[in-house]
């Protein structure tokens, strides 16, 4: 039997082995994306407890401050301490959530901003202070790119600098200005000459504000007796020796004004002076020295015991005020080196010879302080003749009587006390004279004049003279009140009557006169005298009891060596005080409003805390 044929088609397909089921194909899992990290949905209570520790820290910080550490104790740092703790421990309670957060990407974004901003301060504090202590000190390089260079000195300058073998302090007194562009040139300047000598230190205070600091500084710098009353800044020059201290009182003062420090030009463009102003009073500073001298022999009041207050005003200008009087009768020559002469009060006259010492030492462009007092006759002084080629005369024998005027500041009156040969002078009483315009200025320092006779000026003086008068005898328009001059005679003994054919009833009666003369030299300088008809005005009496007295004396003296720019008044002579807060109420003043600034920052803070999401 035959097997049946199978196409191809009908072949049987082996049965294949039993396997297990493909397996379905499995997705990675996802991973979860990092998620920054996020506040709580409940801000945590302690955020209130770190900004009433921040408030506590400022608030104590705020009370060292203004009590002053010595003052504060240890409630204060009690008070710190704890408010530090109190803003420490939410801090340290939230330490891991800090570390959390700033490990994520947003924490290292606000920390490299962070970083970004404290570089920037950084930078910006670091270039304020080299700018402010390098400069200051002259250790930055500059470049003078201005067209006068006024920020290079001048070879006269520099060689002025380098014969200085000690030091030189410049302190700058703000005081008081409304030319602010004058105090940063004049301050520029000064730093000019410090970064070109190391012989040049250069201090700055505010003597109005920080009148502490002003008073140690200039002690330390051997400042004494500033002319700062007026309203206008100072320049005080000392000088110390090498190896040694400042000499007390070797100063010289400066007033910052601008006629002083600028001129114009022919062509209306300002000219800059101050280096020349600078380099005059280093140089009179150190290397010129002035002499004042005073004459003996003919009766004259003792510069030594009478005046003692005169020569200490005499040594702050850096005027060597010789005390031994030189007497004309046995050497008939003024000393070469003497540049003031005092003749105080002399009650003999001065014979020919010595008139005639006086006249050629007045003629090389020297300057003559007269002074004369009332006698009971006309007795020659023996320099009429002297004083007739400055135009000026002297009334011995007359005894000016004025108005008494006295003032009320509180409520700014004026009371006339009656007449009497005692009188105060200020106000329009003196003229406008470089000498006593500081003084005409505050309507409210008087110097007064006692015993006082007048002086004449002639209407037509010579072509080389120009006299002017300084102060003259005070009238009070309110009452009516004119001077009157009694003329004294050896048999007059009733001065209680004017007598109006003897006495000299109308006109002005001038106190103190001064007077220029042309040099007979194109080349040589003007010669100057001051005469006054009161000698104690000048004295210790009169001075102790009225300090501008002293402010008159230093006008005249200073115009009378041609420094009509440091003519000032004195701070004790002020009448009207500034009142000085002290330190405490400075301070006060100062922290405990910054510290309110601070309360609506920490309230807002607060709020931003208990709000956040």
């Amino acid at each position: 039997m035959s097997e049946p044929e199978m196409t191809p088609s009908e072949t049987p397909a082996p049965t294949p082995a039993t396997a297990a089921p493909e397996p379905a194909a499995v997705a990675p899992a996802a991973s979860a994306p990092s998620q920054p990290y996020q506040a709580p949905p409940r801000a945590s209570k302690l955020g209130h407890m770190f900004f009433i520790g921040v408030f506590l820290t400022l608030m104590g910080v705020f009370w060292r401050l203004v009590e002053a550490e010595e003052a504060a104790g240890w409630v204060t740092s009690a008070w710190i301490f704890a408010a530090i703790v109190i803003m420490l421990v939410p801090i340290a309670w939230h330490l891991p959530d800090i570390f959390r957060s700033a490990a994520s990407r947003r924490g290292t974004a606000f920390v490299m901003v962070l970083a970004t901003i404290g570089l920037g301060l950084f930078v910006a504090l670091f270039v304020g202070w080299a700018d402010i202590t390098l400069k200051k000190k002259g250790k930055l390089p500059e470049i003078d790119l201005t067209s006068s260079s006024r920020f290079t000195l001048d070879d006269e300058s520099m060689k002025l600098l380098d014969k200085v073998e000690g030091t030189v302090y410049a302190t700058y007194l703000h005081h008081a200005t409304e030319d602010e562009g004058l105090r940063t040139d004049a301050i520029a300047q000064l730093r000019v000459f410090e970064a070109a000598s190391p012989h040049v230190k250069f201090a700055e205070v505010d003597a109005v504000r920080q009148p502490d600091i002003a008073a140690r500084i200039l002690k330390e710098q051997g400042v004494q007796g500033t002319s700062s009353g007026e309203d206008t800044d100072l320049i005080v020059l000392t000088y110390a020796e090498p190896g040694k201290e400042v000499a007390p009182g070797k100063q010289k003062e400066i007033k910052v004004e601008r006629w002083a420090f600028t001129k114009m030009s022919s062509a209306g463009v300002p000219k800059w002076l101050g280096e020349s102003v600078v380099s005059t009073g280093i140089y009179e500073l150190v290397f010129q020295k002035y002499k004042a001298y005073a004459t003996g022999g003919h009766g004259e009041r003792s510069f030594a015991a009478d005046f003692r207050d005169l020569r200490d005003a005499l040594t702050r200008q850096n005027i060597d005020a010789v005390t031994t009087p030189i007497n004309l009768a046995t050497t008939p020559k003024v000393p070469d080196d003497c540049e003031l002469l005092f003749i105080l009060g002399p009650t003999a006259p001065f014979t020919p010879e010595e008139a005639e010492a006086v006249t050629r030492w007045l003629d090389q462009g020297r300057t003559l302080i007269f002074t004369v007092d009332m006698m009971d006759d006309r007795s020659p002084t023996g320099l009429e003749a002297l004083l007739e080629k400055y135009g000026v005369g002297t009334r011995t024998n007359y005894e000016v009587i004025a108005p008494k005027v006295g003032r009320d500041m509180a409520r700014g009156l004026e009371l006339v006390g009656g007449m009497s040969n005692q009188f105060p002078v200020y106000g329009d009483a003196y003229g406008d004279h470089p000498a006593v315009r500081a003084l005409r200025s505050r309507s409210g320092l008087a110097t007064y004049f006692f015993r006082s006779t007048y002086l004449e000026v002639d209407d037509k003086p010579p072509a080389d003279a120009t006299p002017e008068v300084v102060c003259s005898a005070p009238e009070h328009e309110g009452t009516g009140s004119t001077p009157v001059a009694l003329r004294h005679t050896k048999d007059r003994t009733n001065f209680s009557t004017i007598m109006p054919d003897r006495d000299k009833v109308s006109g002005k009666f001038p106190l103190i006169v001064t007077s220029v003369r042309k040099p007979k030299d194109a080349a040589g300088r003007d010669s100057r005298i001051v005469v006054s008809g009161d000698t104690d005005v000048f004295s210790d009496r009169l001075i102790g009891s009225y300090p501008a007295n002293l402010d008159l004396v230093r006008g005249l003296v200073q115009w009378g060596l041609r420094r009509e720019g440091l003519v000032a008044v004195s701070e004790r002579s002020l009448e009207d005080p500034y009142v000085t807060p002290d330190e405490y109420q400075k301070r006060f003043a100062l922290y405990w409003p910054l510290a309110v600034v601070f309360l609506p920052l920490i309230v807002g803070g607060m709020v931003w805390w208990s709000r956040r999401r």
